[in-house]
């Protein structure tokens, strides 16, 4: 039996397999790894969710809709140039 979720705006993920997981305080518990495809060029990718149904349906991770080619990159703070602090503090120059 297959699992798919369809999100509100359309997305479909499929359940490819849920794993056990040990938490680190040693407790058994279970992941969930769900496959989407990627809007822009139909890739596949995979997210990871508890196994519980309670997390699975607060989970952001269904919102990603590209693969890792094409999500979208944001600067890390260290590759910032000391001239773009303004920007950072909303400062004005």
């Amino acid at each position: 039996m297959q699992l798919t979720l369809k999100t509100k705006d359309g997305r479909v993920f499929d359940l490819e397999v849920v794993l056990p997981y040990v938490r680190k305080d040693g407790s058994a518990s279970a992941l969930s790894v769900w496959r989407g495809t990627c809007r822009q060029c139909g890739a596949p990718f995979e997210v990871t969710t508890s196994a519980s149904l309670a997390s699975i349906s607060k989970s952001k991770c269904f919102a990603r809709v590209h693969c890792d080619t094409h999500k979208l990159r944001r600067p890390s703070w260290s590759a910032r140039q000391p001239g773009d602090q303004h920007q950072i503090e909303g400062n004005s120059k």
